[in-house]
């Protein structure tokens, strides 16, 4: 909050700490203020939207409160990248209300592409502008080479599911599970609909609703720190 750092096991205490402080502002606006986590890629694959809400009613988690997206901390950090970034995401604002998430171009398995060929098709492609992955994003190379891709190609929104040991054989079968559990919202209203779902999911961890995760990068709200502007040598 003051840019002091703590330990990431101490971030929920102190998220749920802001809100409590905040909650009269939080209530001014009709819909639930959605909570934008900025994250490098070492931490993508936490599991935010499960942290502890630390409520009287025990086992209420973070995104069943709010809806919860993640932010690319290594895009906003390297202005390299912005050029596509902006692009698509004008792209995609122009566009949301009328796309869903049949628009959405799935990747079943790693190796289906290699990430220089994922990057050419999305930054080839300025109507790509989301993704959806059957699987999860871990810290290795290769995983991380194919993030990258998406990132470099300014990709705005994805969206994958967490948990590796619960994959079906089939990948093409994981990606129809997943599109079947998240039906068809209008991809405007994707954070949303992904809030509604977790409240509604089972208490069972392995629960579709409670293993996603969602990339939702809006290249409109950079935060002034990263837009200082530049003086001359």
């Amino acid at each position: 909050r003051h840019d002091e750092p703590v330990k990431l096991e101490s971030v929920p205490q102190c998220l749920n700490q802001i809100i409590r402080e905040n909650a009269m502002a939080l209530q001014a606006d009709e819909s639930w203020p959605t909570i934008e986590f900025l994250l490098p890629y070492e931490l993508i694959a936490e599991a935010v939207d499960q942290w502890d809400r630390q409520s009287k009613v025990p086992g209420k988690k973070l995104g069943m409160d709010f809806p919860i997206v993640l932010r690319s901390l290594d895009r906003l950090q390297d202005p390299r990248y912005w050029f596509n970034w902006r692009q698509k995401w004008s792209q995609f604002g122009s566009r949301a209300q009328g796309l869903s998430t049949d628009d959405v171009l799935w990747v079943c398995q790693l190796a289906e592409y290699e990430p220089l060929a994922l990057y050419k098709l999305l930054a080839g492609d300025l109507d790509k502008t989301s993704l959806g992955l059957a699987f999860p994003l871990v810290s290795d190379e290769a995983h991380e080479s194919l993030f990258w891709a998406m990132i470099e190609a300014g990709l705005p929104v994805v969206i994958w599911y967490r948990r590796q040991n619960d994959l079906d054989q089939d990948p093409q079968l994981t990606r129809e599970r997943i599109k079947d559990y998240i039906g068809r919202p209008k991809l405007a209203e994707l954070p949303g609909h992904l809030q509604s779902l977790r409240r509604t999911a089972a208490r069972d961890p392995i629960e579709l609703g409670n293993n996603l995760s969602l990339l939702w990068d809006d290249e409109t709200r950079i935060p002034t720190k990263y837009t200082k502007p530049l003086t001359p040598p």
